[in-house]
């Protein structure tokens, strides 16, 4: 007799430790830990589910001395197939809430000596073979006219921005910029053609509305203060993402842009094409540069009109 218990002890701790080594009772609670996180319309779901599932179950065994043995079996297929589409349900939240943090890699603002001192003089080649091509093309455009500039994401530190991520220009990579509040601006990553460009990673053409205030379009988010900080004269701006090689994903926006009317979009698009291959030598030297992940909740991003 004494030999019974001990036995069985034995036989019920093997049974736990196989549980265990499965991760069933941890899978379980796993799984229930992930109601709170569930939407109203989701627990909404849920309870019904299993509120059903132990019915059915329940007029299964009830039900098995007088209903027939298919009614029987169907009221527990019924009660098995909520039960998991149960566990599925909590299992798509628990994924949910337990999804790796997302961020977007950031290069340290600002560039090391090294990187300004490479990009500085390719900024300028990309600007002059620009100007050259336009003032072939259209009469009564100098060389200051058209401006080359790059906006990389910066941590602001002071100021009514204090704390949020921001789009601003590095003094070394302004070129053309002679008016001293344009140095000074700080776009969210979605507002302005460079905000816009740097979020969905596409190129873009910006022309200046044709209004007597010489408005820019509404998608483009342009507050009262960034209009008061943009030259009167800025006509168009071509926008470029750098983008980190094969990736949509941008370290920066370079910009070339006119204080002289260029009606022609193709002849725009087409010096764009022209410098392209310039243009993404700067990004590929931009995406070696140390960075650090910025989680997107961080980011500020203003999502399209």
């Amino acid at each position: 007799m004494p030999s019974n218990p001990k036995t069985t002890t034995k036989v019920d701790s093997g049974k736990k430790t196989d549980l265990n080594r499965w991760g069933f009772f941890a899978g379980i609670r796993s799984l229930l830990a992930a109601f709170p996180h569930a939407t109203t319309g989701q627990r909404v779901a849920i309870v019904a589910m299993s509120l059903c599932a132990v019915m059915f179950i329940g007029l299964g065994l009830v039900g098995s001395v007088a209903l027939p043995a298919w009614a029987v079996v169907s009221m527990f297929a019924l009660g098995v197939v909520l039960i998991f589409a149960t566990a599925g349900l909590l299992l798509f939240i628990e994924r949910a809430v337990s999804a790796p943090f997302r961020c977007r890699h950031v290069p340290v603002f600002p560039p090391d000596d090294k990187t300004r001192e490479a990009i500085k003089p390719a900024l300028e080649e990309i600007r002059k073979d620009a100007a050259d091509q336009i003032r072939a093309k259209v009469s009564g455009v100098l060389d200051d006219d058209i401006r080359t500039n790059i906006f990389l994401l910066a941590h602001i530190v002071g100021g009514s921005a204090d704390g949020k991520w921001k789009l601003v220009i590095h003094p070394d990579f302004a070129i053309n910029m002679n008016h001293p509040p344009e140095r000074q601006l700080q776009l969210s990553i979605g507002q302005g053609a460079t905000g816009v460009a740097y979020r969905d990673g596409i190129y873009q053409l910006t022309k200046r509305l044709p209004t007597p205030k010489g408005q820019w379009d509404r998608k483009f988010r342009i507050t009262p203060d960034v209009e008061a900080q943009v030259h009167k004269r800025l006509k168009w701006i071509v926008s470029f993402p750098l983008l980190k090689p094969n990736t949509s994903e941008a370290v920066g926006v370079l910009n070339i842009d006119g204080l002289a009317d260029v009606l022609d979009d193709d002849l725009l698009n087409a010096v764009a094409s022209s410098v392209r291959n310039k243009v993404e030598v700067i990004a590929n030297h931009l995406s070696l540069q140390r960075s650090v992940c910025v989680g997107l909740d961080q980011l500020g991003v203003i999502e399209h009109v």
